[in-house]
């Protein structure tokens, strides 16, 4: 499947698209993941939808021209971007699809698009509660400091955060995940490129949850029963502010929450069906 973009200045976003269907559904894949996340929804949701799966930047085909520290992606662009494909495909309305950190980019939709967004389907998305090492690694001067030392040095950062699962101040196996991320010099620049890019892009979870809300947006969230990177309990808090209680499904399996590619497709049906 060939990609198809759009550029704007110095960025390009590129995306593929699967199925057919008369309903557009924007995906966006996770950190370290890729558009073929989406493919396998293809088989069960392609006649009903049109999936546009977007590559998140610094990921594929989507790239950001800069030197030495990206620039913000700021909210007024993202939008610009979004429009220009709706466009592309002659659609007001939409619905929105995304896997972990992809899931900020969805929740920006509700609040860009407000009534727009028809549909809001999330797989253990990130973005739903405030992080503080998020924020001070990104919007503080000292924290993007230490954050630009570290590609070079992360050696004290993962003595750290050793100690702090060794203090028990946070689950073993999620600090396991995280410094696996820093191991290698590119997977740093990485992580670090993504965080800076976004940091324009956090979206305010009281203003999502009322929109949804206001505008009847059908809202699914699919969370790992076994998944210590983003537990369910963040999605029960978010379903309770969204007043959605029966919006929360946990599934049988930890943070790969794409490999229950046919039963959250089934959800997904079910849902706009009824």
């Amino acid at each position: 499947m060939s990609y198809k973009s759009l550029k704007r200045g110095n960025i390009t976003w590129s995306w593929k698209e699967y199925g057919r269907g008369k309903r557009i559904l924007l995906a966006f894949h996770g950190f370290n993941r890729s558009p073929e996340d989406f493919h396998s929804f293809e088989r069960w949701l392609g006649h009903e939808f049109t999936i546009l799966a977007f590559d998140l930047f610094f990921h594929g085909a989507s790239t950001v021209d800069f030197h030495d520290t990206p620039p913000p992606l700021s909210r007024p662009v993202l939008k610009e971007f979004i429009e220009a494909v709706l466009i592309k495909y002659n659609v007001r309305e939409f619905d929105v699809l995304a896997y972990s950190f992809g899931g900020r980019l969805a929740l920006n939709c509700v609040e860009l698009f407000e009534e727009r967004v028809k549909g809001l389907y999330l797989m253990a998305s990130d973005a739903m509660r405030f992080n503080p090492g998020y924020y001070f690694a990104v919007q503080t001067r000292i924290g993007r400091a230490v954050f630009r030392s570290y590609l070079i040095n992360p050696k004290p950062l993962m003595q750290l955060m050793k100690l702090v699962a060794s203090l028990g101040w946070s689950n073993k196996k999620a600090i396991e995940f995280y410094m696996h991320h820093m191991v290698f010099e590119a997977m740093r620049y990485k992580v670090y490129n993504c965080w800076m890019l976004h940091r324009e892009t956090v979206p305010d979870i009281n203003s999502v949850t009322k929109l949804i809300k206001e505008n009847n947006t059908s809202l699914l969230l699919f969370f790992g029963k076994f998944d210590i990177i983003i537990p369910p309990k963040l999605g029960a808090g978010f379903a309770k502010k969204a007043g959605r209680k029966h919006a929360l499904h946990i599934l049988d399996i930890g943070h790969r929450l794409p490999e229950k590619h046919q039963e959250i497709s089934e959800i997904i049906l079910r849902t706009i069906k009824s």
